[in-house]
């Protein structure tokens, strides 16, 4: 049962967004921490932050545990295009990617938390942004009467 696999460009960008959700995001101080453990971590701070009866509280963190779905949709996506299923747009890991990425930037922004990105914040931005002009490329005819 020898089956060549074909990896289409945009199959190659979900992989690398799989693996990009598990290199550093962001850098606090001394700490790095991947996509994957920012929920956790702003759990974590929430909590002491409570215990400390501070005035910062951050409990609108809540959205951060549906970055867990940027993988889930990766992995589906990629058994998809290897099976080679039509993709759904509405199951686009790249667009829950941004969507997510945004608005949590847009939370930490607005609670005025300094952060410094990491480069796997980048390289998920970067696979974010090649599989959409991807998509949308694949998306339009090919005028071949020049």
């Amino acid at each position: 049962m020898n089956q060549n696999i074909k990896l289409k460009p945009i199959t190659i960008c979900s992989i690398g967004l799989f693996v990009s959700f598990f290199l550093p995001w962001v850098s606090i101080s001394i700490f790095e921490i991947s996509g994957f453990n920012i929920p956790r971590n702003l759990d974590l701070v929430s909590s002491i932050l409570k215990i400390s009866d501070s005035n910062k509280s951050i409990s609108n963190y809540s959205i951060s545990y549906l970055l867990y779905i940027i993988p889930i949709l990766c992995i589906y996506n990629i058994y998809n295009d290897i099976y080679e299923k039509k993709r759904r747009f509405v199951f686009s890991e790249f667009i829950v990617c941004f969507c997510l990425i945004t608005s949590i930037l847009f939370f930490f922004y607005f609670k005025n938390i300094k952060l410094i990105l990491n480069f796997g914040f980048y390289l998920t931005m970067v696979f974010t942004i090649l599989a959409a002009y991807m998509d949308n490329k694949a998306g339009k005819p090919v005028n071949n009467n020049q």
